[in-house]
């Protein structure tokens, strides 16, 4: 990846290509004085399997794009990049991190939408080889994540401080058709002694009971919902959050274990503005994955790449992005485009009709708005009760007196201006500083107003003169 590069504004890391690591070669020593002490290089060389002939990875066409783009001009080479997962962005830090499978599957849709794309345009070579490698390497990538990526982060949030390591142990241990979960209480239970030493002595008492209590309770919900955060490739601080009850009222919404259990979409979208936000992708790339063995837990997975659970989220994710660039509602004909263009697996391409279904389920999280021009738009809850709140203060506002401020503001304002002006002013001069002074005696007075105009007209000095004003 790179930090920047010369098509793309955004700070975020560019993937420029990706491949095998082949071989990581030992670090060497320096050839120091003292022979007692030596100190090693701090980079590792790692081989890697990208070449020409492109057999186990390639490089994204940016070359060959901006290339394209001296003969159509109206193209973006921005539009072939691929990012890293803004939530995984130190799994791309410091060079050479690990990268969960997670966060590779994701990358990887990505690439398959721009080689796509490529292709369409007939950008670079090899496309056809390109997207075969691609979906050769997500389906071994789905095996390796296995059903329950985040059970070392669940068994964290239960309270076993070395959750990950107990869990490693376990889903190494396990066959393709068994449920490590079932392994886990076969431990708990003394049947088998597969733990090492040193990591069976973290199954802590406390845990231990807490586990076995709710596995004994009729009502498996809370343990269900254990399992359930287990599917999903959370970090131990993801998954503690949304485990503690305690740790609810940082979440957007109080949902509990039930509802998201019900519908696990509801994890993104609780905890998308929190200290540690569960990204879409991380829910939706579980969710349409059936686990091997569902006599533990049953089965959640989605069978409809068209679920309402799935456009409802999706959605909100969308409206969320939109806001970061200053759009409080889309319009539902947006949304659906959008949502065609999105790297899914399995890709997503609702139409208006299915769209009307989904909004039943939208409750007081998106509201449904027709526009004056009859088109259906979506606004996210925040939105509409920021709206309400705004309107009740302005019509406040409008309905009290007119405040009473003594100041000559034309006198104040040639005082300010005499200092940057060279010469008498002329008569455009004049008549712009009389319609600033009235400006300024309706801003001062008025309960409620909007100052607007072009950069350089003077609104910062009309603020700045009201501002100083006793």
């Amino acid at each position: 990846y790179a930090k920047q590069v010369p098509f793309v504004e955004d700070n975020g890391r560019v993937i420029v290509g990706v491949g095998r690591v082949k071989k990581i070669k030992e670090s060497e020593f320096y050839e120091g004085s003292n022979k007692k002490f030596k100190a090693a290089y701090w980079e590792h060389m790692i081989h890697h399997s990208i070449r020409d002939e492109e057999k186990e990875g390639f490089l994204l066409p940016y070359k060959e794009a901006l290339d394209y783009q001296i003969e159509n001009p109206e193209f973006n080479p921005a539009d072939l990049a691929v990012f890293s997962p803004k939530d995984k962005t130190l799994e791309f830090s410091y060079g050479a991190e690990h990268v969960s499978n997670d966060s590779a599957l994701r990358v990887l849709l990505d690439f398959n939408k721009s080689i796509e794309k490529a292709k369409e345009l007939g950008i670079g070579n090899n496309h056809d080889k390109q997207l075969q490698w691609i979906h050769d390497t997500i389906h071994e990538l789905e095996v390796l994540r296995g059903d329950y990526p985040g059970m070392g982060a669940a068994l964290c949030a239960l309270g076993l401080k070395k959750g990950h390591f107990i869990a490693a142990e376990i889903i190494n241990s396990c066959k393709q058709e068994e449920n490590p979960w079932e392994i886990f209480d076969q431990i708990i239970d003394g049947k088998i002694d597969i733990l090492s030493d040193s990591t069976a002595s973290e199954l802590t008492r406390m845990a231990v009971k807490t586990y076995l209590r709710y596995r004994k309770k009729e009502d498996k919900t809370r343990l269900n919902y254990l399992y359930l955060l287990s599917r999903f490739d959370l970090s131990q601080e993801q998954a503690t959050l949304l485990w503690s009850l305690e740790n609810r009222d940082q979440l957007l919404y109080a949902f509990s274990d039930k509802d998201f259990v019900e519908n696990p979409y509801l994890i993104y979208q609780a905890t998308r503005r929190t200290e540690f936000p569960v990204d879409f992708s991380t829910i939706d790339l579980a969710m349409y994955r059936k686990n091997q063995s569902d006599e533990v837990f049953q089965n959640i997975f989605l069978k409809d790449n068209l679920d309402e659970r799935r456009l409802k989220a999706l959605s909100i994710k969308l409206l969320d992005d939109a806001s970061s660039q200053g759009h409080t509602l889309l319009p539902r004909k947006f949304i659906i485009n959008q949502i065609h263009s999105l790297s899914l697996n399995p890709k997503a391409e609702p139409n208006s009709d299915h769209m009307e279904v989904a909004e039943e389920m939208f409750g007081d999280h998106i509201e449904v708005i027709e526009l004056k021009n009859e088109e259906i738009a979506y606004q996210l809850d925040l939105y509409r009760k920021t709206q309400k709140i705004i309107n009740e203060k302005l019509k406040r506002s409008l309905k009290g007196e007119r405040l009473k401020v003594e100041a000559n503001w034309r006198d104040l304002l040639n005082e300010k201006l005499i200092k940057h002006t060279d010469g008498e002013p002329d008569e455009k001069e004049l008549k712009a500083r009389s319609e600033k002074a009235v400006a300024l005696n309706e801003i001062a007075e008025s309960r409620f107003s909007v100052l607007i105009g072009p950069a350089g007209t003077g609104k910062t000095t009309l603020l700045e003169l009201l501002a100083n004003h006793s």
